[in-house]
């Protein structure tokens, strides 16, 4: 059988291998050294692409495909070693953990075992990116749930594929790969967290690497030795450019994914001649001995850098060169005790055998202790009790609790929804709340400076949504035509009602160029200009602070730590002197400012009592925004008549009077 229809080792693919993994490494350790990081991740969907599709759509030409064979190697390669990852995860986490986020983390550890991670992850985190998800040890394992999701259904397609002719084959692999990739860009347009997770919009990423397999199967090496050449220079070229041109801010997949994609697959073919330049470049030695440990590599080292931030402990040079060093001594050993042992004896065993000792029994095992674990609510009787008591506290999000009020930005044309009213709900409705996530989280504040002035006010907010009129802010054109939709509705809507109050609550921004403060200066005049004329008087509830962790309360009674939760405030005084102007140029605008019970002169508190304030670094929970509600009304400060001295940012005088 010619080298071409056959699997042989290739080096240079365990060099691409590491470039992928230490990309990845150096993405989570410190983003700004290598900005697009996370698309190793990419690299390795083309990569299993590829070398599976060449020996199953091989044994489908020659008539040797077997499903149990195939699943079989699938549950020798991937399960021994991530069994080994999610015991020691976990059993640390019994040490460490508090018991939501021990809960937390058996969830993962079975979604992860059942390859749906990637659902758990989108659904109990949201977007990749967000700062919560640095402390979850399980989170990387996503990546395994999109491939073993997609090697479900693949197999079956082969088995389709490999019955058509050679044009009509062409065809539909092209058809397939174009119609695949424009579901991923509409995808980033609608549900960028969804898009980011799952198969429908990966899909294409493991296609391009099964496709090239095909066509290396039928036609051998693409180029002669000067084309590829050329073909392993510009997949460099397309590599290194994506991970240092593209960021957690571009949009993704999508498009933008094709540029590591197509990089990696041009290297492959490249490598069909092992005697390119960048054949040779990826079989170095080293780039091969990283490649080789690659998968234990990526499983080993993301729980060391999410423990480590659990802890609160800095990453900088010294402890990332730690986490470096001790995920290579990991992945070595696991590689060889682990990986080597269980694939070479389980070349031996038969699928039902393989299936139930080496994925069922373990399985079952992780299944009742996860009942054990989550059944008893994450086992409080670890710590002292004011842990479970905090967590409660935290864990009252108020996007949970007004589902129907709050919108994600996919439901940015649902209309106000008749029971979403805060303060005298018995009453016909007066005034109207509008704005994004950071106004969302007010609610439970507004809910009790409304019953104060016996207002009944309706809730109608939206995901990152500035309620500016005729404006939309955002790096995501789609997100952004679907915010100015919103804020027109929303305004026409003021317009055809006569509110008493209409309540502007954001995440005001406290930082951009003089020309975004602009732009946005002129659209809160557009907007109050639009709310007057309506007969209402607009009140802004300016931002909160924030806080260094959300959790720093309970990480102090966990660890025994004394660091300190609260943090010094952050002043802008572009903001400042917008909302100045703004006042000047509309003296019946409101101002209701939260930080004059969150903030004193030089500090910020993270908690009042006992009760923590937030949920995360910037938003507030339920219970929080309630208990800074109480404290307003306890300063006298009114919503229908806000507040004299606003004290957003301490550094002005007006922080110091109270």
């Amino acid at each position: 059988m010619d080298k071409f229809n056959s699997l042989v080792y290739r080096p240079d693919i365990d060099g691409l291998r590491a470039i992928a993994v230490i990309s990845v490494i150096l993405f989570h350790l410190e983003k700004k050294i290598v900005p697009g990081g996370f698309l190793g991740v990419d690299i390795f969907f083309v990569i299993s692409g590829y070398l599976i599709t060449f020996l199953i759509y091989g044994q489908i030409r020659n008539g040797s495909f077997r499903f149990s064979d195939f699943y079989r190697r699938r549950i020798n390669r991937i399960f021994p070693a991530l069994f080994v990852v999610i015991a020691s995860v976990l059993i640390l986490g019994l040490i460490l953990l508090s018991p939501t986020d021990l809960t937390r983390l058996f969830e993962g550890a079975v979604a992860a075992t059942a390859a749906v991670s990637n659902l758990y992850f989108w659904r109990e985190y949201g977007n990749y990116f967000n700062s919560g998800v640095n402390e979850a040890p399980l989170l990387h394992t996503w990546s395994l749930g999109v491939e073993e999701q997609f090697y479900i259904i693949w197999p079956v397609i082969l088995l389709w594929l490999a019955r058509l002719k050679g044009r009509t084959m062409l065809i539909i692999i092209v058809l397939s790969l174009v119609a695949t990739v424009i579901t991923s860009e509409v995808g980033i347009r609608t549900a960028t967290s969804a898009s980011y997770y799952l198969l429908p919009t990966r899909f294409f990423e493991l296609a391009i690497g099964s496709s090239l397999a095909i066509f290396i199967f039928h036609r051998g090496a693409p180029f002669k030795y000067r084309g590829s050449t050329i073909c392993g220079i510009v997949g460099f070229i397309l590599i290194f450019g994506s991970l240092f041109f593209l960021s957690e801010k571009t949009p993704f997949p999508g498009i933008n994914a094709l540029y590591p994609c197509i990089g990696a697959a041009l290297l492959i073919a490249s490598g069909a001649n092992s005697q390119t330049f960048s054949a040779r470049a990826l079989s170095a030695k080293p780039l091969v001995l990283i490649g080789l440990i690659s998968y234990s590599l990526y499983l080993w080292h993301w729980p060391l850098i999410a423990y480590t931030n659990y802890m609160g402990v800095q990453i900088n040079l010294v402890f990332g060169t730690m986490i470096c060093s001790a995920s290579m001594i990991l992945a070595w050993l696991s590689w060889n005790f682990v990986e080597i042992p269980f694939r070479r004896s389980g070349a031996l065993l038969t699928f039902p055998v393989t299936a139930l000792k080496r994925y069922m029994l373990p399985f079952f095992v992780l299944a009742l202790l996860s009942f054990a674990v989550i059944g008893n609510g994450g086992l409080p009787s670890r710590f002292d009790p004011r842990v479970v008591e905090y967590e409660k506290i935290i864990g009252t999000a108020p996007e949970k609790l007004y589902e129907k009020c709050h919108s994600s930005t996919f439901f940015y044309q649902r209309e106000p929804h008749p029971s979403c009213l805060l303060g005298s709900a018995s009453k016909p409705v007066d005034s109207i709340f509008i704005g994004d996530s950071y106004a969302n989280h007010f609610t439970g504040m507004v809910d009790l400076l409304a019953k104060q002035d016996d207002l009944t006010v309706m809730h109608y907010t939206m995901d990152g949504c500035l309620p500016v009129k005729g404006v939309g802010f955002g790096s995501i054109a789609s997100y952004v035509e679907k915010c100015k939709s919103r804020n027109n509705f929303s305004y026409k809507f003021i317009a055809s009602h006569n509110f008493k109050y209409v309540l502007l609550g954001a995440s005001w921004p406290n930082n951009g160029t003089s020309e975004y403060f602009v732009r946005l200066h002129k659209g809160l005049e557009d907007s109050i200009s639009s709310i007057l004329s309506s007969g209402a008087k607009p009140i802004i509830i300016l931002n909160n602070q924030g806080t260094k962790n959300a959790n720093c309360p309970i990480r102090r009674l966990l660890t025994g730590s004394t660091e300190n939760c609260e943090k010094a405030p952050e002043p802008n005084e572009k903001l400042w002197q917008m909302f100045q102007s703004l006042k000047r140029e509309f003296p019946d605008i409101i101002y209701i400012d939260p930080n004059k019970v969150i903030c004193e002169k030089t500090t910020c508190h993270s908690m009042i009592g006992n009760v923590p304030l937030y949920r995360d670094s910037g938003h507030l929970n339920d219970i929080g925004s309630r208990m800074i509600g109480k404290m307003l009304i306890a300063k006298g400060i009114r919503l229908t008549q806000g507040d004299a001295s606003p004290s957003l940012f301490p550094s002005t005088e007006a922080a110091t009077s109270d």
